[in-house]
């Protein structure tokens, strides 16, 4: 490996660097804050059942009757997927529980549970009601709808002059719930002003560590004007955000799973909200505010869906427009990658073989066999360096600190010995994407959730095999085996590289440096990263292997000797003849001065 390629990989390095520390997905640091108390701007609610005072029953008008407990609160809705609580007290969606997915501690996953609170309030001529406080009618009914079975529930809430219809409907498969909201004999009863709906969510976590949740929950939305946009996801202090143009979909986002409501019309009036309490058992509070139009809800009903399931690529993409970019997947760049060659890939394997390990195996596999070509070229280049070794050894004794001089003479060398000093460099540079890539698709894909594979219990996150009685910075307390032995193929190949470079002194030794760097900063990845990189290490080092045993060194020095002899006649190239004027120039204004 010559100076080119050091500095190729140094330049990687710093970009590296600069990603993971800026750009990447994070690990929090731990937050001790008090929770913060904050008076509510929406209307007061009314007080409990029992105790309806006159004033209300005055502001409820025709619903106050409504507003009376009902023991028989709870009806439900489930599919093969997802099981859906619904509360009679307001005719919302209570909790949801995931059936195909578990906790960390393998528990039911409860995607929304009692922290989840949804709000609409809807404007009387008597004053402001909130519907979360009234109790509705419900019945449920079946509907076939071509080879699909769709179960309904509808809930009324009726008075002696007007009713409030909410139905839900859900196919016997998937993640989507469809709901209506009605208004029959209503025109003057409600006023022409729009209804408030206010979603809060205080997010539980179902992870092992809580501080790296935390930096991965966020709430998402989608605009036609602007597209998908968010409230920074790494952010620990509170963040808000109003959105000026009209809403498609609100979503909030956890790592792996994701509960969004979504319109076919627009919200408008849309401000998101996101919080960390600093609690333990919290791993962020999120909210969503929206205003819908009271004449769209007289006149047709208003149409919201809801979606409670995965952080899935796969599952989201057919949800609706953008809203698969709830899975972060990198820059567009590195996006096109993950999207068109990674995931391909991944999917393809996953239909072989159900251990995630043997799959990562074969994945590195692929794309080293991709990537070959590269790795050739690059060793080649090496090579061909190495062979013009001494006369670049005796260019650095004859120029001594000449440091123009020299690379006058080496570029001369290069040219006449057909050797480009840029082409070992390049194919490393062109392989970065992909390394790039990986830091994307790793820790966001949900396939890994949960996955066991030699002493890693979960490749989703850090694997570890001992919890150090002390913190070390930029480290932490735990011990990852995968990214130890990442660390070590990678100075196992470092080493092996400069048995063919011609670099000496510092620079030579500063190679090995960047891999402990690297073991700070990778050590609390998922384990399914560092295994990846730690068997990318491995075959890397087999493929050098291989190649020597296919270069001959003798026949490299001959064809160097022939084109000294070919290019002995040719002038100067012009990039040559550039530099040359350039260093000269140089080298004159130093004498004026």
């Amino acid at each position: 490996m010559d100076r080119n390629q050091i500095i190729g990989l140094l330049l990687i390095a710093g970009l590296l660097l600069v990603y993971i520390e800026f750009l990447a997905p994070k690990t929090a640091k731990k937050v001790s804050t008090e929770k913060e108390t904050a008076a509510s701007s929406s209307p007061t609610r009314t007080q409990p059942d029992s105790l309806v005072t006159q004033k209300q029953k005055t502001i409820l008008g025709v619903f106050a009757p409504t507003a009376v407990e009902d023991n028989q609160a709870e009806v439900s809705l489930e599919n093969e997927d997802i099981k859906i609580i619904f509360s009679r007290k307001g005719g919302l969606i209570k909790s949801v529980l995931l059936k195909k997915y578990k906790t960390y501690t393998q528990q039911p996953l409860y995607i929304l549970g009692e922290e989840n609170k949804f709000n609409e309030w809807i404007l009387t001529k008597e004053g402001k009601i909130n519907l979360a406080d009234l109790y509705f009618h419900t019945y449920a009914a079946k509907e076939t709808v071509g080879k699909n079975e769709k179960k309904e529930i509808s809930f009324t809430l009726s008075s002696s002059s007007a009713q409030i219809i909410k139905k839900y409907t859900l196919a016997d498969q998937g993640y989507v719930i469809e709901s209506k909201l009605e208004l029959k004999d209503a025109e003057n009863l409600f006023l022409d002003h729009p209804m408030e709906f206010v979603w809060t969510n205080d997010v539980k976590p179902v992870e092992k560590d809580i501080n790296l949740i935390r930096t991965s929950t966020t709430v998402n939305f989608y605009t036609k004007e602007k597209g998908f946009d968010n409230i920074k996801e790494s952010s620990l202090s509170t963040q808000e955000k109003k959105i000026e143009n009209p809403v498609q979909w609100i979503a909030m986002k956890q790592k792996y799973f994701t509960s969004a409501i979504i319109t076919p019309s627009s919200f408008s009036n849309a401000i998101i909200k996101s919080t960390v309490t600093g609690d333990s058992t919290s791993v962020k509070e999120l909210e969503a505010r929206f205003s819908i139009p009271m004449d769209e809800i007289k006149n047709k009903g208003t149409v919201i869906n809801y979606y409670f399931g995965p952080t899935d690529y796969h599952v989201m993409k057919n949800v609706t427009e953008g809203f698969s970019r709830n899975v972060y997947l990198g820059w567009t760049f590195f996006t096109s990658i993950n999207k068109y060659l990674v995931m391909p890939i991944f999917h393809f394997l996953e239909t072989y073989f159900s251990n995630y390990g043997i799959v990562i195996v074969f994945l590195v596999l692929i794309i080293k066999i991709i990537l070959f070509p590269l790795s050739y070229r690059s060793y080649l280049s090496m090579a061909k360096i190495k062979a013009l070794k001494p006369e670049t050894d005796a260019l650095k004794e004859k120029y001594g600190t000449d440091m123009k001089g020299m690379q006058v003479e080496q570029m001369q060398l290069y040219r006449s010995a057909g050797v480009n000093p840029l082409s070992g460099c390049i194919p490393v540079l062109l392989q970065m994407p992909i390394l790039l890539a990986m830091l994307n698709f790793f820790p966001n894909a949900i396939e890994f959730r949960q996955e066991s594979f030699l002493w890693a219990r979960d490749l989703s996150t850090y694997d570890s095999i001992a919890t150090l009685p002390f913190s070390i910075p930029g480290y932490g307390t735990h011990v990852s085996l995968f990214c130890l032995l990442m660390t070590l193929s990678t100075l196992a190949y470092t080493w092996l590289n400069n048995q063919t470079t011609s670099v000496t002194g510092p620079m030579k030794y500063m190679q090995y440096a960047m891999p402990i760097i690297f073991l700070f900063f990778l050590n609390s990845f998922p384990a399914g990263l560092t295994f990846y990189y730690f068997v990318s290490n491995l075959i890397t080092i087999g493929q050098q292997l291989i190649i020597r045993q296919f270069v001959d060194d003798g026949e490299i020095r001959k064809k160097i000797e022939e084109n000294k002899i070919k290019n002995k006649t040719k002038g100067k190239s012009r990039l040559q003849q550039r530099l040359e004027k350039t260093i000269k120039t140089v080298e004159e204004n130093k004498k004026k001065k």
